[in-house]
């Protein structure tokens, strides 16, 4: 049967765009959580690609089936490659749909990241899917050091909300070379 008390329940205190997801990242949706492991143990544990001897990605089994092409062919295979994913966040941006191009798949930096990344399933974390995209990283490090993140959630998630100047950000590198500065802002 029909609610329609379902329309007005909460009204003017409950927003369904709050429950909504912003797609930060120009890949799988299902990379995102390891995506901003990656940028934390960037930025938390000053990881730096040339000191990664190896990359280890864990999560979900649906996240690594038949995502792991070390050799993407087209831009949909590289939004859709685990390991071109780990090499665009560490060498390029993973925000930028232009990191995703054919010019940059077969970069030799590019191409020699993705020959360190291997995949690992975690069974706890395909637990948590369909409500939640976990993923993780383990770094192995030159000097021997590990460097690890799992996060349950990504960035952009109602869990993990991005900001207005996160949403202006996408924004600005989505409409680059289609809009001039001033449009933008004006937009914004």
């Amino acid at each position: 049967a029909d609610d329609a008390s379902r329309v007005t329940r909460d009204l003017g205190q409950a927003w369904e765009i709050d429950q909504i997801s912003v797609k930060l990242y120009a890949c799988c949706r299902m990379f995102h959580a390891f995506v901003d492991a990656i940028r934390e143990c960037r930025s938390d544990s000053g990881v730096r690609t040339e000191e990664i001897e190896s990359a280890e990605i864990i999560g979900p089994q649906l996240l690594l089936e038949g995502r792991m092409q070390y050799r993407p062919r087209s831009v949909m295979s590289a939004q859709y490659s685990l390991p071109y994913a780990v090499a665009a966040t560490l060498l390029l941006d993973p925000q930028d749909p232009r990191s995703y191009s054919e010019q940059t798949m077969i970069r030799a930096d590019v191409l020699a990241v993705m020959d360190k990344v291997t995949a690992t399933v975690d069974p706890e974390l395909d637990r948590l899917l369909p409500a939640k995209y976990p993923g993780g990283v383990r770094f192995k490090m030159k000097d021997g050091r590990s460097v690890a993140r799992t996060l349950f959630d990504s960035v952009g998630t109602p869990e993990r909300p991005l900001d207005r100047n996160g949403i202006a950000g996408k924004f600005r590198t989505l409409t680059t070379g289609n809009a001039d500065t001033g449009l933008q802002e004006k937009i914004i």
